[in-house]
């Protein structure tokens, strides 16, 4: 085994991926579906996933900025099992050996299931584009996140059928949390898990996944949490709207998941980075709480 960096030799075995050994192959995202921009190491089945973390350039200072998306994702997947949103994709931590040397990543499991198929946002409304099929909201002129969600909702309900109102609120409250805009506006990270064969009616989310834009460095450092609390409001105001009632869809089981951001560890980042974000995400939770989420 190559050597580890002094930093990661006490890593448990099961995070330490070696691709040759683990029957992984390092595959150009522009060579397949799953979107980003960050390099993907992918098994002959496609059913397990390994994404690099990335960074980008301070365009003030030119200096790489590391994002630390294992370090958020890991985190994020496991703080939504104490809620009441399901059939998420889970990452977990890990380092893997590249032509780079050692890099962080994270792992995860395919959503796809036999007998669907996957069709995203982007790919729903071209099908409908090119048949000059449009979608209007009444909500563009207030607020252009609100108008995009009408349409979503709109969208999902003319291809198949159902009203996935529900759903995507609740996914959008967490999403908000976090401080994720990286779902409502990529139409890549969201859409429609569609029956293969007509007999079948029951179509799907896709599962939610990546949350890797969520807890940005810049975000953390410059929130206002007035601010934060009204445009959570703002958001709760929107969804009661909606569905005509004052239910907070979103719940959360509130002693396990700050049990979770107060208890956690990860061995690959740095104590400091770790503190930062967990220290944020009980902030907001606190901050959004009996506005955009409720006890389970």
């Amino acid at each position: 085994m190559k050597q580890l960096p002094e930093k990661w030799e006490n890593l448990p075995k099961d995070q330490i991926l070696i691709p040759a050994d683990e029957g992984l192959i390092n595959r150009r995202v522009a060579e397949h579906s799953l979107g980003g921009l960050t390099d993907k190491y992918l098994n002959e089945t496609g059913t397990r996933f390994v994404k690099i973390d990335d960074g980008q350039n301070n365009q003030e200072t030119g200096e790489f900025m590391p994002k630390f998306q294992g370090l958020r994702e890991d985190l994020i997947s496991r703080a939504l099992e104490f809620t009441n949103l399901s059939d998420f994709v889970q990452y977990r931590s890990k380092v893997i050996f590249t032509k780079d040397g050692w890099q962080a990543c994270t792992e995860s499991n395919s959503y796809q299931e036999e007998d669907y198929q996957e069709r995203t946002y982007f790919d729903i409304t071209n099908d409908y584009r090119y048949r000059n099929e449009t979608i209007d909201s009444d909500y563009d002129d207030q607020d252009l996140d609100y108008g995009m969600m009408d349409k979503q909702i709109q969208w999902y309900k003319l291809d198949s059928g159902t009203d996935f109102s529900e759903s995507l609120f609740k996914l959008w409250s967490f999403d908000s949390i976090i401080n994720n805009d990286d779902r409502l506006n990529n139409s890549g990270n969201m859409g429609l898990m569609s029956p293969v064969f007509e007999k079948f009616d029951d179509y799907k989310l896709i599962p939610p996944f990546d949350w890797g834009d969520s807890f940005q460095r810049n975000v953390m450092e410059e929130m206002n949490w007035v601010a934060a609390k009204w445009e959570a409001k703002k958001l709760h105001h929107f969804i009661a709207k909606y569905t005509g009632n004052d239910e907070i869809l979103l719940k959360i089981d509130s002693q396990g998941i700050f049990d979770l951001l107060r208890n956690y560890r990860n061995d690959i980042y740095s104590t400091s980075e770790v503190h930062d974000v967990t220290d944020w995400f009980e902030k907001s939770l606190t901050a959004t709480r009996d506005i955009l989420w409720t006890e389970k």
